[in-house]
């Protein structure tokens, strides 16, 4: 019997747009960031690793001096800040992936689950064409292009998910509460995963009450359930969405309570790709006379990174939006709706959608006016470049003043801040909104011309 090979080359060929690996792409050289200055603070200021206990690999594994050591982590920092602003981006994730893994192999003791995941990550990227799109690099940073890594990257996650959850289910420790009990105790009575103090307490009742046999094993198997749902739900198209929501409460906690850091965001970087690869699906009514109509649209035309929402003008009073499947809703369901779409809204937009099912802000009619350029409407209209940038210098001085307070009364290391992270995520959306609107000028430039 012959097997037509045909569906797997059609697999292979297939074309669509590319932004959702430049978020993949961003967040990994963000990821770079916070790899190199975890091992900056453990095993270089604070004393060179090979001054210390450590355990090669291999024997014959060249083993770096201090000065070769400080130069393979400003190349992992460099690569990152390549990978951020999509300057040289294939150059930088094929630097970053031999980098981590020259690192990876010098010391067994470093060896984390979530390390050796970062480094298939980044080889998927080395692979994918992530670098055509919000590159520096480029001429046209719109190109569409082969979608196979798409597939690719999600099988990885889809892996990491059961075989996390099926080695959690045959372990004992795991399967009867006993980590997450003893993780809950260190959170509550106020230590962290260093045994350091945190500047609050937790009265006594509460930490009872979560450590608790109940709640601990509640926790538990939904911490199981969690993970066997999304590496099966993402998958499926009626349940995506819901695996995806899943997924951001389930890594944010993770990071919250155990600060993983690296597979925390990793994984959340591969829900960009998880997205469906289709564009201008949704339609989106607004008055432009309308003052808060204006705020809303501009909020969507700007921060639309998927290029999910294509936005009409109307004379409506309401707002009022077409979904994906054709149904049409109006007033605050139509901005849900779209902000289930967006990455930044969608963590509180989503669940507010499940009120459509019950008939909530479904409309029957809807007249169509002229589409609106959404580019155009940033340059026209958009408020929000002053408010993200406000964001950013008020994170940055919350970050000055709570370092100050740090190394005043207790003992300071670099993977202790993690508002530094908070910081470095308002950048990278900074920067990617900036250059999208770069991008929207550039694209109004060559229409008028």
């Amino acid at each position: 019997m012959s097997t037509d090979p045909s569906g797997l080359l059609k697999c292979l060929d297939k074309e669509g747009p590319l932004i959702p690996l430049a978020f993949f792409r961003i967040i990994l050289g963000f990821m770079m960031w916070r790899h190199a200055w975890f091992f900056i603070d453990n095993n270089l200021i604070d004393r060179f690793y090979r001054d210390k206990f450590f355990l090669p690999y291999f024997d014959w594994y060249p083993l770096p001096s201090q000065a070769f050591y400080i130069f393979l982590l400003g190349i992992m920092i460099l690569s990152g800040l390549f990978l951020i602003i999509g300057y040289r981006s294939k150059e930088a994730a094929i630097l970053a992936f031999i980098s981590v893994t020259f690192h990876l192999f010098l010391n067994q003791i470093w060896y984390r689950h979530n390390r050796y995941f970062f480094l298939l990550m980044l080889l998927l990227l080395v692979l994918s064409p992530a670098h055509r799109v919000f590159s520096l690099s480029s001429a046209n940073s719109y190109n569409t292009g082969k979608t196979w890594t798409f597939f690719m990257i999600r099988l990885q996650m889809t892996l990491t998910y059961l075989s996390s959850a099926f080695a959690k289910t045959l372990d004992s420790d795991w399967n009867s509460g006993n980590v997450l009990r003893g993780r809950m105790y260190r959170l509550v009575k106020g230590n962290n995963m260093g045994n350091e103090n945190l500047p609050f307490n937790i009265s006594d009742w509460w930490a009872q009450l979560v450590t608790s046999d109940f709640v601990v094993n509640l926790m538990t198997y939904l911490a199981l359930a969690q993970e066997y749902f999304l590496g099966i739900c993402l998958w499926i198209p009626q349940t995506r969405k819901l695996a995806l929501w899943v997924g951001v409460i389930f890594h944010g906690s993770i990071e919250y309570g155990a600060s993983v850091l690296v597979f925390s965001y990793a994984s959340l970087a591969t829900y960009f790709v998880v997205v469906r690869p289709t564009t201008r699906d949704r339609k989106f009514y607004f008055n432009p006379e309308i003052k808060n109509h204006q705020i809303i649209a501009s909020f969507i035309a700007h921060f639309d990174w998927l290029n999910k929402i294509v936005l009409y003008e109307t004379r409506t009073n309401e707002l009022k939006v077409e979904d994906a499947d054709g149904k049409r809703y109006r007033g605050w369901m139509s901005f849900a709706i779209g902000g289930s779409c967006m990455v930044i809204p969608y963590i509180v937009a989503y669940p507010l959608t499940w009120l459509k099912h019950f008939g909530v802000g479904v409309d029957s009619e809807i007249t169509d006016d002229h589409e609106l350029n959404a580019a155009e409407f940033i340059l026209l209209r958009f408020p929000g470049q002053w408010l993200l940038t406000g964001l950013v210098a008020i994170a940055l001085i919350y970050q000055f003043f709570l370092w100050i307070l740090i190394k005043r009364h207790i003992s300071w290391n670099l993977q202790d801040l993690s508002p530094l992270d908070s910081i470095l995520i308002l950048v990278i959306f900074y920067m990617v909104a900036t250059y999208y609107r770069s991008e929207s000028k550039r694209r109004i430039g060559n229409i008028n011309s």
